[in-house]
Formats: C-alpha cells, structure tokens, sequence
C-alpha cells in the first residue's frame, strides 16, 4: 500500500513536472509573442509619425509649389510691363531733328507714352529675386518630401514584415 502510494505521488510529480515545462514553455512562447507585438507597435508607431512627417512637408511644399507659381506670374506680368515700358522710356529721350536711338527717324510722329503702372528695374529686380527665393524654397522642400517618402515607404515595408512575423 505504502509502494503503491510512493507510486502514485511519483506519477503526480512526474505529471506535475510535465505540466511546469509545458507551463514554461508556454510562458516562453508568451513572453516572444509579447516582444513581437511591442515591436510591432513601436515599429507601427515610427511608421505613423513619419507618415505625418511626410504629409506635412508635402503639404508645405504644395503651398510653396503654389507661391513659386503665383511669384512666376507676377514677375513676368511686371517684365512684360517693364519691357513694354522702355519704347517710352527711349521715347522721353526723342528730340526733333536728332535720329531716333532705334530707328534712325529724324521725325517722330506717334511716340510711345510712358505709363504709370510700370514697375521700375529696382521693383523688377526685387521680383525676380523674391521669385527665385520661392523657387529655391520649392526645391528644397520638394526634394525633403521626397526624402520622407522614401523613408516612410522603407518603414512600411519594415511594419509589414513585422505584422507578417506577427502573424
């Protein structure tokens, strides 16, 4: 009786052994699971943030995109104005009897009028230099955006493989 009781607590520790392994296999298999999902949602997180990163600067750069354009247009609206302006401008100079600068016409019937809206070489200069300052803007930021994406894009491959992992 006593043997069979030996017995029978030797099985219920062998049994009881059996379960602690199974238990911290379990644990183990647990605990990786935990560090794969923690991963991932550190990797997802990153993901996120760059993601915001990238639309934000793409968003600037569209708004820079559009400056760039509407600083083009306005400068060449002014130069057109300022190069239409200089047959004035060599008009005021015309005098009677002395050859026209362009021509050579001694007389000047319709000589061209100087026109008030015209934008003076300093106003034009400083419209070229504010359209290129956009533009060098526009490329900087577009050339950042483009550098986020790419980042972004890399990212996203890494959280995909890590879902994957994850199962």
């Amino acid at each position: 009786e006593q043997l069979e009781r030996l017995q029978a607590q030797r099985e219920e520790k062998a049994g009881a052994i059996q379960r602690r392994e199974m238990l911290e296999n379990e644990e183990r298999l647990l605990q990786q699971r935990e560090q794969q999902l923690e991963s991932l949602q550190r990797v997802a997180d990153q993901y996120r943030r760059q993601r915001l990163a990238y639309h934000a600067a793409q968003k600037g750069y569209l708004a820079a995109s559009l400056e760039c354009d509407r600083s083009a247009v306005l400068y060449a609206e002014k130069e057109k104005a300022f190069l239409d302006e200089q047959a004035g401008v060599l008009a005021l100079r015309l005098r009677i009897d002395e050859p026209c600068p362009v021509c050579g016409a001694l007389q000047h019937p319709k000589p061209a009028q100087v026109s008030k809206q015209a934008p003076t070489e300093a106003e034009l200069n400083e419209l070229r230099k504010k359209r290129e300052e956009a533009e060098a803007l526009t490329r900087k930021l577009s050339a950042e955006a483009q550098k986020l994406r790419g980042e972004s894009d890399a990212l996203g491959d890494v959280l995909e493989r890590h879902m994957k992992a994850a199962g």
